[in-house]
């Protein structure tokens, strides 16, 4: 469904229907992959993806309303935001970029929600 490109060429890529993330390294073999699978079964509707510059992955769970945060492993390191209308809250996101000051944008119905590293 969506797919991210990072500085050293590693490709990210989401499953929606697979509730799965892929990680491919630069010639293209799959060096990793997590999803609901896993023991914490956190994956339920992923549609978008984000790689910030430490190599976080960062992953939109439409259905849930949370951004998850995993390292390359799949390890869930931690949650952004969680599902309403609020500050910090995300309601019917379909969208992630990350930019390169580490501001996490991501589209929610007809706004735009951004988000600081570390806030």
């Amino acid at each position: 469904n969506d797919l991210r490109v990072d500085g050293s060429g590693s490709v990210y890529a989401v499953d929606t229907v697979g509730r799965a993330v892929y990680v491919f390294d630069p010639s293209g073999a799959l060096s990793s992959s997590f999803g609901a699978w896993s023991d914490e079964g956190v994956l339920f509707f992923p549609v978008s993806i984000a790689v910030n510059n430490k190599g976080d992955i960062y992953v939109l769970d439409s259905h849930r309303g949370r951004i998850e945060v995993f390292d390359r492993s799949g390890a869930l390191e931690f949650t952004v935001s969680r599902k309403g209308v609020g500050v910090g809250e995300v309601y019917n996101p379909s969208y992630l970029f990350i930019d390169a000051a580490g501001r996490l944008y991501v589209i929610d119905g007809a706004r735009v929600q951004v988000f600081q590293e570390g806030k």
